[in-house]
């Protein structure tokens, strides 16, 4: 229970910061560096009572945060009209003086079922100013309780991702997550914490699509990282080239449109430059008379063969690709290849780290973290439009595919690089905003030399020439140390027998454990449908008896259960691919509570719902000890091919 009334100011100042210096050390210093100072908005209530209030200014008008007579009955009245109902998670969109926050949980956080809450403020100087008056110090330090103060909504952007990232439940409730904004913030600060709300839609989208929304796509991926182990035994790993080409330039060059314009300067940078393509954009370049040093490719799905197929030249140029690569890719590559891993989980699975790269949705997020890993700087962006216009070429020519339309579903507008106005999808716009907060991340300076496409924040737009020529000064090696270090680096091929075998006892140990998840999700399953005939908890859409003492044994047992599967190593290591299971069933259980108005009718859905939980995971279970029966019998006959081999071999050699 937080107390609303004011105390020694110095008493509660001291209070609050030292848990802001415990639980936010860089806030802490943010707000030390604005000195002894006040926020000159802060003013005396009209009532002369206890409680401050917050002047701001709009369009020449004096407004007022809170009611000038009655500060907290104005919240909690402003908080009753709401009607929040079920609320597992909150977002507070200005902080002010902090009596909302306060009045929220004091008198319904119980009631509202909250978990977690995030409060965002603009202003440094206001924040440090409310700790002045109030003690926070509780919801300071309490773990489901984040505060991002003072931050651009870029930065805000990266915070949110990464502390949604840590706040591993946090997920579950995003269906059912509300916004608290007092209606003087809505009215003068509404550009910012517009925003603020695109920064936190952006942080969910770019986590969920961590998570996946398909187990079927990651199932796909395993199968595929699996067939392509042998490659993954002879190929050096991407984590061998780090800071190859410190603080040498790269080029990246992706597949928009606007490629066109300045694709013919790339043939003097390459001496210049480490230039890094994109897939789709290899063709257009060998094309142009190009060779880019390395290309990046992603997808998993069996259409990036035509990126590849019938090319010639390809002996120079690098593949950097990831173990879930559709495997005809691999067969149909013929330049040297560098293996990298999507999905760091997996690589600990295996105990095969080649390096992990993550990144956005599209190529070109990855083909810049490749550029990070290698050390390069200035990195500096073609191609990279991330837009289009209403009508015309979605690519660069000569793209393999020609003219996408269908990147024309759904579009919107987004800032061009001239101040002009283009039209963007929602793949286009996440891969922006990601791109956006790796820039952020990263240390060097970043150049947007795409000639046309799609602002991009946190870079310096630049046209390819002047980059060339400010950036680019001398030549260096660039292909010839990529050729040294992929030798140098490449597995010893006596090695490979016995890394089968230790691959082989590892899928032998999953496989294993993997039947014991089967059975418990089989026996879960068969627990609730026995209870569903013997007990009718729902006639006519409305619920018999007192069901919740009817499933409340039950329930418990089930939930052990579905701990226990949760907690098998297997499950764990190849979480990748149950998470989504896991994720989509914790979200509709949760919603389940803001759909009906009876929390009793409620629960008694997300009940019934834990049967589809063990039946869908099950099912994945099986699937993967499938694919993982087809890969270790796979293994077993390269394994007999090689030994095969090395037996024609010595005799050749008596």
């Amino acid at each position: 229970m937080l107390k609303l009334e004011h105390t020694d100011p110095r008493i509660v100042f001291e209070r609050n910061m030292t848990a802001v210096r415990e639980r936010y050390p860089e806030l802490s210093q943010r707000l030390q560096s604005l000195g002894p100072a006040v926020s000159p908005q802060v003013v005396r209530s009209t009532s002369h009572g206890p409680f401050l209030n917050v002047t701001m200014e709009h369009q020449g008008e004096r407004i007022l945060y809170y009611d000038p007579h009655d500060p907290i009955g104005y919240c909690q009245s402003y908080i009753d009209a709401l009607d929040l109902k079920y609320s597992p998670a909150l977002v507070f969109m200005g902080f002010g003086l902090g009596y909302q926050v306060a009045t929220l949980l004091n008198n319904q956080s119980e009631k509202l079922k909250i978990q977690d809450v995030i409060i965002i403020e603009k202003d440094l100087l206001l924040f440090k100013t409310a700790l002045r008056y109030l003690d926070f110090s509780q919801v300071i330090r309490h773990p489901s309780i984040a505060f991002f103060v003072g931050q651009t909504t870029n930065e805000l952007c990266l915070s949110l991702h990464k502390h949604f990232r840590e706040a591993t439940n946090v997920s579950s409730n995003f269906k059912s997550l509300k916004i608290v904004i007092m209606p003087a913030v809505h009215r003068v600060d509404d550009c910012y914490y517009q925003g603020a709300i695109q920064s936190l839609r952006s942080a969910i989208q770019f986590l969920l699509q961590g998570i996946g929304n398909d187990p079927f796509d990651s199932l796909l991926g395993l199968e595929h990282m699996l067939a392509n182990l042998m490659p993954a035994l002879k190929d050096p790993g991407v984590i061998s080239f780090k800071d190859l080409f410190k603080d040498r330039p790269a080029i990246v060059i992706a597949a928009g449109p606007s490629l066109n314009k300045n694709i013919g300067l790339l043939k003097e940078a390459s001496s210049k430059a480490l230039l890094i393509s994109v897939d789709a954009a290899l063709k257009p370049l060998l094309n142009a008379g190009i060779c880019p040093h390395v290309v990046m490719t992603t997808e998993r799905t069996k259409g990036i063969v035509d990126f590849y197929a019938n090319l010639a030249g390809l002996d120079e140029i690098f593949l950097i690709y990831f173990t879930v690569l559709h495997p005809d890719v691999y067969k149909v590559y013929r330049g040297p290849k560098i293996i990298a891993s999507r999905y760091q989980e997996f690589s600990n699975w295996l105990s095969l780290d080649p390096g992990s790269i993550s990144s956005g949705p599209v190529v070109g997020n990855y083909a810049f973290v490749v550029a990070q890993t290698l050390g390069c700087n200035p990195i500096i962006m073609v191609g990279q439009d991330l837009s289009f216009k209403s009508r015309g070429a979605t690519h660069v020519s000569g793209f393999v595919f020609g003219t996408q339309d269908v990147y024309r579903d759904d579009m919107f507008e987004v800032e061009g690089n001239y101040g002009d106005t283009l039209m963007t999808n929602r793949t286009f716009a996440e891969a922006k905003a990601s791109l956006e907060m790796q820039i952020e991340k990263f240390a060097g300076l970043c150049i947007n030399a795409t000639e046309g496409g799609a602002k991009i924040n946190g870079t310096l737009f630049l046209d390819l020439r002047t980059s060339l020529n400010k950036y680019c000064p001398v030549a260096f090696e660039n292909l010839s140390v990529l050729k040294r270090t992929w030798q140098l680096r490449k597995p010893d091929p006596k090695n490979i027998p016995s890394e089968i075998r230790r691959l082989t006892k590892v899928l032998e140990k999953t496989l294993s454990e993997l039947g014991i998840a089967i059975s418990d999700c089989t026996a879960g399953k068969n627990k609730i449908d026995g209870f569903e005939r013997d007990h009718q908890l729902i006639k006519d859409g409305k619920l018999v008896g007192d069901v919740l003492e009817k499933i409340k044994p039950i329930q418990n047992d089930l939930f052990e259960l579905r701990r226990k599967i949760m907690d098998n190593p297997s499950i764990k290591s190849l979480w990748q691919i149950f998470q989504a299971v896991h994720t989509t069933s914790e979200m509709k259980r949760s919603y389940l509570f803001d759909q009906y108005h009876s929390p009793v009718f409620a629960q008694v859905k997300a009940f019934l719902i834990l049967k589809e939980w063990f039946s869908l995971l099950g099912q994945l279970a099986l699937s993967t000890s499938d694919s993982i029966d087809r890969a270790k019998v796979q293994l077993t006959l390269e394994n007999m091919d090689i030994s095969s081999e090395q037996v024609v071999v010595t005799k050749q050699s008596l």
